[in-house]
C-alpha cells in the first residue's frame, strides 16, 4: 500500500514479503484483521514489514472510494498458477464445459475484465466478505475483453484497479479489490477455470476507513 504496509487476504496470512529479490519479515504487533461494517471479520490482512533501509517509501496507494460499478473495466494482477492447456470437459447435465488448465508455474501476470452486476455480500469458512465478481468470458464472447483475466490458485491477495470515474478515465486508477475466491461448478474438475467462472473480490470502499486509519 505504500510506507511500508501490505493488504492481503487474511487466509494467505502474514508472511515474508519479497521486492526486487529482497525479503522483508512482517512486524507481528502491526497485523490488523478487517472488519465488515456490522463487526463480523472480513477476509482481509493488513500489516506492516520491516523495511528499513532497503525498501522505497512509497506513497500511499489511492484507495476506491466507492465499488466500481456494473460494466465497468478493471485491471487485475495476481502472482498464481499460470494458464495452462485448452480443455473440454461434459458437464453433468450433457453441456460442453470450455475452458484452461491450470499451470504448474507461478508468477506475476496481469489481466483485464469487467465488474459483473452489483457488490454483494459473500459467505466464507470464516465469516463473510463485502465484495464484487468479474465473469470468465469466451474470447470469442461480444462481452470478453482483451486480456480476459479469472484468478486460480495463488491469485488471492492479488490487486484489482478500476477507474477512479469510469466515464472519465484520464483521471487515473484507484485500488479497488483484492482478489479472495473464485466460484467452482459442482461438477467442475479440479484446477481448471472454465468460462463462466467468477473472481470475488473484495470491495475496499467498504474497508477504505479502516485501512486509512490503521497506515
Amino acid at each position: 500500500l505504500g510506507h511500508g504496509w501490505v493488504l492481503t487476504a487474511n487466509h494467505v496470512g502474514a508472511g515474508v514479503v519479497v521486492f526486487g529479490d529482497i525479503r522483508y519479515d512482517p512486524i507481528p504487533d502491526t497485523l490488523l484483521r478487517l472488519e465488515n461494517p456490522d463487526g463480523t471479520p472480513s477476509d482481509l490482512l493488513v500489516f506492516r514489514i520491516e523495511g528499513a533501509p532497503t525498501l522505497p517509501d512509497l506513497p500511499l496507494l489511492p484507495i476506491a472510494r466507492r465499488t466500481p460499478p456494473p460494466d465497468s473495466d478493471v485491471v487485475m494482477i495476481g502472482a498464481g498458477l499460470s494458464r495452462g492447456d485448452r480443455v473440454s470437459v461434459q458437464g453433468s447435465s450433457g453441456e460442453s464445459l470450455d475452458g484452461f488448465l491450470w499451470g504448474s508455474d507461478s508468477r506475476m501476470r496481469w489481466g483485464r475484465n469487467r465488474v459483473a452486476g452489483a457488490p454483494f455480500r459473500l459467505a466464507h469458512d470464516h465469516g463473510h466478505t463485502q465484495a464484487f465478481a468479474t465473469a470468465f468470458d469466451r474470447s470469442d464472447d461480444g462481452a470478453a475483453m482483451p486480456d480476459e483475466a479469472q484468478a486460480a490458485e495463488g491469485d488471492s491477495g492479488g490487486a484489482v484497479f478500476a477507474h477512479r470515474d469510469p466515464y472519465d478515465p484520464t483521471r487515473g486508477w484507484d485500488l479497488a479489490g483484492v482478489m479472495f475466491t473464485v466460484s467452482r461448478r459442482d461438477d467442475q474438475p479440479e484446477r481448471t477455470a472454465l468460462y463462466g467462472d467468477h473472481t470475488f473480490s473484495a470491495d475496499l470502499s467498504r474497508y477504505r476507513s479502516q485501512i486509512l486509519a490503521r497506515v
